[in-house]
């Protein structure tokens, strides 16, 4: 697999796992006030690949809380701590593992539990899902 074909298998399933996340349909954020479309807000950066596609590092915030907690990250590790005791840890260890991941297989995966949007391409019928169910 190509470096472009491993990014737009990666963007398919940042796509959809995204879509996953919003579905949760509320702000997930102790914050008062709310503000702005919902988004999928990671606990612990994306750039952590084998956590990307983790539910567990992933929040339904709305706009104004991501944008919040983007500029205050004192604030985002204190609230992480306080609402889920642990996760940052066990999400850190996962992160440095640096385990590969099938970006085809992901996609497949969170496509197939996330109705195809217009523009999306829809994953083809008898893909399998990945092998390593630990991740999600």
């Amino acid at each position: 697999m190509t470096q472009k074909q491993r990014r737009n298998w990666m963007k398919r399933a940042d796509t959809a796992f995204g879509q996953q996340v919003r579905s949760r349909g509320v702000c997930e954020s102790d914050r008062e006030s709310h503000a702005g479309n919902l988004q999928c807000a990671h606990i612990i950066s994306r750039s952590y690949r084998a956590i990307r596609t983790d539910t567990r590092n992933a929040l339904c915030l709305c706009q104004g809380c991501h944008t919040y907690y983007t500029h205050r990250p004192l604030e985002w590790r204190a609230f992480i701590d306080r609402t889920y005791p642990g996760l940052w840890d066990e999400l850190t260890q996962l992160a440095l593992s640096y385990v590969k991941v099938d970006w085809k297989a992901q996609a497949a995966f969170w496509e197939a539990k996330t109705p195809a949007r217009r523009g999306q391409h829809p994953t083809p019928k008898g893909t399998p899902l990945p092998p390593t169910p630990g991740l999600w």
